[in-house]
């Protein structure tokens, strides 16, 4: 599998257990807020390496995305949006369906710009 990053994987994994063990070990209650903000930085870390892996997987099954860093990060900045919207209990159905469409449109302009960019340069 010429394709399967085997660090990758283990970057994942090594992501995962770190998260396991901040989570499982604080409570966010009674730890200071720059622990909360350690633990949502790596929450954020780990779904990117996850959402990139997954990515660079779908070349397997004919699924090629040329820019998989860029819509790894757009996905990763939608979904750690969500999860902070949701832990200081501000997310509700209106925010998802204000926030999705921004990101796609985001994404869609900057694939565009940086596209249009490349050919007027070239």
């Amino acid at each position: 599998m010429k394709y399967f990053n085997h660090k990758q994987f283990w970057l994942v994994g090594l992501l995962v257990v770190a998260d396991i063990i901040i989570f499982a070990g604080t409570d966010a209650t009674k730890v200071t807020s720059f622990i909360v903000m350690v633990g949502y930085l790596l929450l954020v870390l780990t779904i990117f390496a996850a959402i990139f892996g997954i990515l660079s997987l779908s070349r397997l099954y004919g699924i090629p995305i040329k820019h998989k860093k860029r819509f790894a990060a757009y996905i990763t900045g939608m979904i750690g949006l969500l999860v902070a919207l949701q832990s200081i209990g501000e997310l509700s159905s209106r925010d998802i369906l204000v926030i999705l469409p921004l990101v796609i449109i985001a994404y869609a302009y900057s694939s565009y710009s940086r596209s249009d960019r490349r050919n007027l340069e070239g």
